[in-house]
């Protein structure tokens, strides 16, 4: 399955997972690979859902701990 935003392939996740994400609010439909998901989806939906700038978004997401 190719993400519905770069196009690239869905990687299988770490934990089985071969579905990939929920790109919502960026997309009605599809799924989004995790690089997508991380660096677009979920900063989205913090400065959606907190009304935060972006640039904070993207800094929060990378202080969270990575995937072991």
């Amino acid at each position: 399955m190719k993400c519905c935003l770069c196009k690239s392939w869905i990687e299988e996740e770490s934990h089985a997972w071969k579905g990939g994400h929920n790109p919502y609010p960026i997309k009605e439909k599809g799924r989004c690979c995790g690089i997508c998901n991380n660096e677009l989806v979920v900063p989205t939906r913090l400065v959606l859902s907190l009304g935060i700038s972006m640039d904070n978004a993207k800094e929060i997401m990378l202080e969270l701990p990575k995937e072991a």
